[in-house]
């Protein structure tokens, strides 16, 4: 005589729905963890830009010291309603080959100056103003530009600055 085991028969589907919940659980904590690593990289991506605007701007300023150190404070790069250079192509003045005066020198230092940060950050805008006898350079560039508002306005802008 067979004897049925009536718990035997019960527990038969438990064993699937037990795989489907640990299924769906394994499958949210994936895509928290996705998450949660793309917005570590574009962190680290913002920290290198930052990194690299601050240093390009420490140059700036070891130039305009140099700057200072020849031609005396008195012709320090002056302002003017001319836009920075876009950075396109190096400046036609080579100071390092030829004697240079103030204005020559400045224009290649700022020529160079954006030549670079455009080579290293190629969305980055450079803006300088004057308050109070004080210049502040300023690097912005958009905070993520793949993923631009769908209104047509543009994205927040992450920015550097100095004054000197």
């Amino acid at each position: 005589m067979q004897m049925k085991n009536p718990d035997l028969r019960a527990s038969n589907g438990f064993a699937l729905i037990d795989s489907l919940v640990a299924l769906v659980i394994v499958g949210i904590m994936t895509v928290g963890f996705s998450n949660a690593w793309l917005q570590f990289q574009r962190t680290t991506q913002l920290t290198q830009m930052r990194q690299t605007a601050h240093a390009l701007l420490d140059e700036l300023a070891q130039n305009l010291l140099l700057h200072d150190a020849r031609f005396g404070t008195a012709s320090r790069i002056t302002l003017t309603t001319v836009p920075l250079p876009s950075g396109d192509a190096l400046p036609g003045i080579a100071c390092r080959d030829k004697a240079c005066n103030a204005s020559e020198f400045s224009d290649a230092t700022l020529q160079a100056w954006a030549y670079a940060v455009h080579s290293a950050l190629p969305l980055a805008t450079l803006t300088v103003t004057a308050e109070s006898g004080w210049q502040r350079w300023e690097i912005a560039w958009p905070q993520n530009p793949s993923a631009m508002p769908a209104d047509g306005t543009e994205s927040p802008l992450t920015r550097v600055f100095m004054w000197l």
